[in-house]
């Protein structure tokens, strides 16, 4: 559990700075990071998708109802952790 805190911290921090940088910048970031995304291993790929999709949606300004394959990556959790 405190390597996903640790990751979400991260990823927060890196959301920090997409939101300083332009739209097309972000938008080559998220291109970027699903072509990196594809080139790993089949078990990651499958646990770390939805994160990728969610960061996309949160980059377009949408909202996660109705969306079953992005998620909220979040450091914490009530229930066993989506990632864990």
């Amino acid at each position: 559990m405190i390597m996903l805190k640790n990751t979400a911290y991260a990823r927060r921090q890196m959301i920090f700075y997409l939101a300083m940088v332009s739209r097309a910048e972000v938008a080559g970031f998220l291109s970027w990071t699903s072509e990196h995304l594809d080139r790993q291993p089949k078990e990651f790929v499958e646990k770390f998708r939805p994160a990728v999709k969610g960061l996309v949606v949160a980059a377009a300004g949408g909202e996660f109802a109705g969306r079953p394959n992005a998620q909220l990556f979040l450091g914490w959790s009530k229930q066993k952790h989506w990632l864990a």
